[in-house]
């Protein structure tokens, strides 16, 4: 089996990835945006109570990422933005059904 494969498979079956495949996902990222000039990221992230066992990770990779990204040379102009969403049937009327961090200048 590929490491594609593997990696699929991983998703799939919601196996946690390795360190070596979130880093293997992170270099394949960086290489796509070698190619960019101006970029404009947006992570939108499912904070659904069934994905609570997956915010931490999902937190931790982006924030791999956007070190990654800062951190290379290629890119002269970056801009992040953030969607979360929920179910649309919240329990308390401050909790949000879909909250938008508007891209970075």
């Amino acid at each position: 089996m590929s490491r594609r494969d593997e990696r699929i498979k991983a998703t799939l079956t919601k196996r946690p990835l390795t360190d070596e495949e979130k880093k293997a996902n992170q270099r394949n990222i960086i290489l796509i945006y070698e190619l960019m000039q101006n970029l404009d990221c947006v992570f939108c992230v499912d904070t659904t109570g069934s994905m609570d066992d997956y915010i931490v990770a999902a937190k931790e990779t982006i924030a791999g990422l956007i070190k990654n990204i800062m951190n290379e040379g290629s890119v002269k102009s970056v801009k992040f933005g953030f969607v979360a969403y929920r179910d649309h049937h919240v329990k308390k009327k401050e909790e949000y059904v879909t909250l938008v961090k508007p891209l970075t200048d």
